[in-house]
């Protein structure tokens, strides 16, 4: 039998022996595939879909309007949109501007809303046409729509934004009592 400190030593060797060394950030992943099928169906919802050359260019300009409002590495970025093309399009803007994303369902009660939104820090939320939630109303962060005349004149090409592996990419919020966030 192995003391606890042979144990330790033993299982240490075996991680680091069977560790994988990660890859490419999925951003560029995503744009790597996006390059190489881009007349391909990337996201269908209903009777919607966007192929992957149109995904990434619409999640480009989302990407270049969120650093316009200043986010950067890290920066909390409320995404409250319902299910939908626009959230994929929204959630992969965020990440592609270097922010986190932090998932705020527009079903969510007022004061939830408004809990997260104070908790996390964000200074940008990310909503669509006509659904702004009563929590934002009295908000002075930056509201961004993502529909087509918010988009209208941003970037379409990928954003210079350099991303580390170990850059928070979403916080989410548990239900617990403690309100506790997780990264």
């Amino acid at each position: 039998m192995l003391s606890s400190t042979a144990r330790a030593a033993t299982i240490a060797r075996s991680v680091a022996r069977d560790a994988v060394a990660p890859g490419p950030h999925v951003v560029s992943r995503f744009e790597s595939a996006a390059a190489a099928q881009p007349h391909a169906v990337a996201v269908t919802c209903d009777d919607a879909s966007l192929t992957y050359d149109a995904l990434n260019a619409r999640a480009n300009q989302v990407a270049h309007r969120l650093r316009a409002a200043g986010v950067t590495a890290e920066s909390r970025v409320g995404v409250c949109l319902t299910r939908s093309i626009d959230l994929v399009v929204a959630i992969l803007g965020v990440v592609k501007a270097g922010g986190a994303y932090v998932p705020l369902d527009p079903s969510y009660p007022v004061e939830r809303l408004r809990y997260l939104i104070a908790d996390s820090g964000m200074s940008v939320v990310l909503t669509e046409p006509g659904a702004t939630p009563d929590a934002l109303r009295d908000w002075h962060g930056t509201t961004l729509v993502v529909d087509d005349a918010t988009l209208e004149g941003a970037p379409r090409a990928n954003p210079n934004v350099t991303i580390a592996l170990d850059q928070a990419a979403y916080v989410i919020y548990t239900r617990s009592e403690e309100h506790t966030s997780e990264l």
